[in-house]
């Protein structure tokens, strides 16, 4: 026992003195390897500019209104067109197989599912169904920009012979900056629709100032503005700042005006035996208020004026034309 004792004492008063001459020894230097020793005399360490590992920003994804989005970008959806009876209404939950913004390539999986209200006259189905697998491919190299996708998709509401349903959507659309606030875009949207098949894509994109962007291009056109921020939004904002301790994410709302061509060909059956073509087609001018965080997500409120509606089978009975209405939609995209 004295024995361990006197061990123990001789251990701590040498770990005791050893901290002490430590503590008294003046810092030395740390020997550097001559090899590299002309590297760092060349380089030039400025402390003020140090930053803490924590205190890194995030990357950004793509969500200005400069970045490169591309042709199209994956966005889910619940959209409901108005009607009832004769004049053909629809609840839709919406999900396509396109790739997020600032995401270079993928493979996607969309299902859309519509729960239709009419027309009576023509006895559609209640329900009719769209799940598709897709791959998309898109880069931006300097001046030069391109998007390529192709998909496979079953259009049906499976209740008869769904293989008249398959169609193979795709696009190619390339974009070439000619000026440092303009690009052209130019390519074919291949939509594999009984009433259309292939649509041209031709047009320009143009920032005429840092908060306005204008995609002038066929058949998707689209005026994006960002809006100034709210003097009530500001005072929060700084009152929060003082007590947060987390980094907040920053918002930026936008309101757009837009176009495009709706609607889409499914495989039905009617009459209980008969298996037809249904072509629902619309055109729409959309004006929605979208909000935007620094990540790149992106939720929109959307209100649609929808013309031009027809509803067209294969077998011809029953083609009509529909009234005009309006589609309220709520859009979330990345």
């Amino acid at each position: 026992m004295q024995r361990t004792s006197l061990l123990a004492l001789t251990v701590l008063w040498a770990a005791l003195h050893a901290a002490e001459l430590s503590a008294q020894e003046p810092f030395r230097e740390l020997a550097i390897d001559p090899s590299i020793a002309h590297v760092l005399d060349e380089a030039e360490i400025d402390g003020a500019e140090m930053v803490e590992l924590g205190t890194l920003p995030e990357p950004k994804h793509a969500g200005g209104l400069r970045d490169f989005w591309g042709y199209r970008y994956h966005a889910c959806s619940f959209d409901w067109i108005i009607g009832k009876g004769d004049q053909f209404g629809a609840f839709s939950l919406n999900g396509d197989h396109y790739q997020p913004a600032g995401i270079q390539s993928g493979l996607g999986v969309g299902l859309d599912f519509h729960f239709l209200s009419g027309p009576v006259q023509s006895e559609m189905p209640p329900r009719v169904f769209d799940f598709s697998i897709g791959y998309q491919f898109r880069r931006r190299c300097g001046a030069f920009g391109y998007d390529l996708a192709a998909s496979v998709m079953a259009s049906s509401d499976f209740e008869g012979s769904a293989r008249q349903g398959i169609r193979y959507p795709g696009h190619a659309v390339g974009f070439l900056q000619f000026h440092p606030s303009a690009e052209l875009v130019f390519g074919i949207d291949y939509l594999d629709r009984e009433d259309i098949r292939l649509l041209p894509v031709a047009g320009i994109i143009w920032f005429p100032r840092d908060d306005l962007r204008l995609d002038l291009v066929f058949p998707r056109p689209r005026v994006t503005f960002v809006l100034p921020p709210r003097p009530w939004w500001s005072r929060a904002e700084a009152a929060e700042a003082e007590t947060d301790v987390l980094p907040r994410v920053s918002r930026e709302h936008r309101l757009y005006v837009g176009g495009e061509l709706g609607g889409g060909t499914w495989a039905v059956q009617r009459w209980e035996s008969y298996n037809d073509l249904a072509t629902y087609r619309d055109l729409r001018l959309s004006i929605g208020l979208e909000c935007v965080d620094d990540r790149g997500s992106r939720s929109a409120l959307e209100v649609s004026y929808l013309f031009g509606r027809r509803l067209e089978f294969t077998s011809g009975i029953d083609n009509m034309r529909l009234d005009d209405t309006v589609m309220l939609r709520w859009i979330g995209s990345h």
